[in-house]
């Protein structure tokens, strides 16, 4: 079958007009089945009868706060209740709120909140341009509907053997503020049944995001219900944010975590408030520890723009910018939509690759295959069109291994590298002024080179270090 990626529109209205069809055809034969999912059988709704008789009307129904329990509770939720769900999910009693609801509709209730009223004192979602959500994929649909009834845009996350690619993870949270959010089921996850690492775990809890207002969804919902004899082990979360405060508290700081973007205006007088209050400002954007605000990054603002030169590749513009101590400087940027470079491994191991003259360097450059995104169009869907065009291969999958940018002293352009596997071959479709050779070589022959100097060019060199890691993660152990 056709990954749906690699379908044009029409292609794919015409799969859902017979889809559609195929569904009303199963309609109307009348079937009368309960399709509807989660709900315990039987057998388990049996095992809590002994617990239900387990109160009598002659029983004192106070709980130890000395509320009767007959009539509303406490907001958190029942004191004996707490610690009793707190052994279970291995968390304190004073992290546990009680709901008396599914846990599905408390996380509806919780966007609904977030949307009109929003998050700790931040802006409500609802006032906002753009709020987006972070789903791994596959993952729970009923997490999805949540998100689309609210018409938040979707990111999805590829799911890996240890949980969500956490490098896709905290390069997307980091770098945009619009992500407000993840979907989480760390313990057999659906559709799959896996169970985050801990390795991942502690990346979440270490996750530097650039809303103030981000939050992970952590739908715990089998911490007690397990698929097999052997149980998973999924480590605490909470514990590992408190490890992560408190690691910098055993090293004599007083930490704060201050994004410093969403201070506005990041003026001397808050920057004052701020370092009497911490002895440490740990800034979000920066992946750093800051010893100080003089330290910190300023942001150059730009006074005015001029456009020098346009072209079919790229734009050159220069741009007066304000830098450190009031002064202004003039920056030559290069505007350019990015690129995408594959790096297509067949199944006995080779790299395809391309041989061709680049007129910048007056000489042949062995790569991988590449080519620039066209406008409005979706990186991924570049890759499957460059792999095809520039080798004449289709791949099965086409996984995201980096992204980075090219020369981020003057240039905008990045470079996203895909790993692309279960090839299949065809005919290629150079552009008219392109002329390549196609060449196969040996992923582990590629790897020596990189190591022996033996490549020149950046992309092709991160491609196959990382092509290489990527596939041996992949091998049985």
């Amino acid at each position: 079958m056709t990954p749906y990626r690699e379908l044009n529109k029409e292609q794919l209205q015409v799969l859902k007009a017979q889809l559609e069809k195929e569904f009303e055809e199963v309609k109307a034969k009348g079937l009368n089945l309960d399709m509807s999912r989660g709900k315990p059988s039987k057998k388990q709704l049996e095992l809590a009868m002994d617990m239900l008789e387990e109160l009598k009307s002659t029983d004192k129904l106070k709980c130890e706060a000395g509320i009767d329990c007959r009539n509303y509770g406490l907001l958190e939720g029942i004191p004996e209740a707490r610690r009793l769900l707190g052994a279970m999910t291995e968390v304190t009693p004073d992290k546990i709120i009680i709901f008396g609801n599914s846990s599905l509709n408390v996380m509806f209730d919780t966007i609904s909140r977030s949307m009109t009223h929003g998050v700790c004192g931040n802006t409500p979602w609802c006032k906002l341009d753009k709020v987006k959500f972070l789903c791994p994929a596959p993952g729970y649909d009923r997490h999805f509907k949540i998100t689309e009834y609210f018409g938040i845009e979707m990111i999805t996350v590829p799911m890996t053997p240890t949980g969500p690619d956490m490098d896709i993870v905290e390069k997307l949270v980091s770098s945009d503020d619009a992500i407000k959010g993840i979907w989480c089921v760390p313990k057999y996850s659906n559709p799959q049944g896996i169970t985050y690492s801990e390795e991942t775990v502690k990346r979440f809890a270490r996750l530097k995001p650039a809303a103030p207002d981000f939050r992970i969804f952590w739908d715990n919902a089998y911490c007690i219900h397990h698929l097999y004899e052997e149980k998973d082990f999924l480590l605490e979360i909470l514990e590992e944010c408190e490890k992560a405060v408190q690691l910098l508290k055993s090293q004599g700081y007083n930490p704060g975590l201050v994004n410093v973007r969403f201070i506005r205006p990041m003026d001397e007088e808050m920057l004052h408030v701020l370092s009497k209050k911490y002895s440490l400002i740990v800034t979000v954007e920066e992946n750093q520890l800051i010893g100080g605000y003089e330290q910190m990054i300023v942001e150059e603002k730009t006074i005015s723009s001029e456009m020098i030169y346009e072209g079919a590749i790229l734009n050159l513009r220069r741009d007066k910018v304000t830098v450190k101590d009031g002064k202004t400087a003039y920056r030559e940027i290069i505007e350019h939509n990015g690129a995408v470079a594959l790096v297509p491994v067949t199944a006995d191991g080779k790299v395809v690759m391309v041989r061709q003259y680049r007129k910048a360097c007056e000489k042949a450059l062995l790569e991988i295959p590449a080519g620039k995104i066209d406008k409005g169009e979706e990186p991924i869907v570049c890759a499957a069109r460059e792999l095809r065009e520039e080798t004449g291969y289709t791949a099965e999958n086409i996984e995201h291994m980096s992204e980075f940018y090219v020369a981020c002293g003057y240039s905008g352009e990045k470079i996203s590298i895909y790993l692309c596997t279960g090839l299949t071959a065809g005919s290629t479709d150079f552009d008219e002024d392109e002329a390549l050779d196609i060449v196969e070589i040996p992923l582990e022959e590629l790897y020596a080179m990189c190591m022996n100097d033996e490549l020149e060019d950046s992309k092709t060199i991160v491609g196959i270090l990382m092509a290489k890691e990527k596939l041996a993660q992949k091998q049985p152990r």
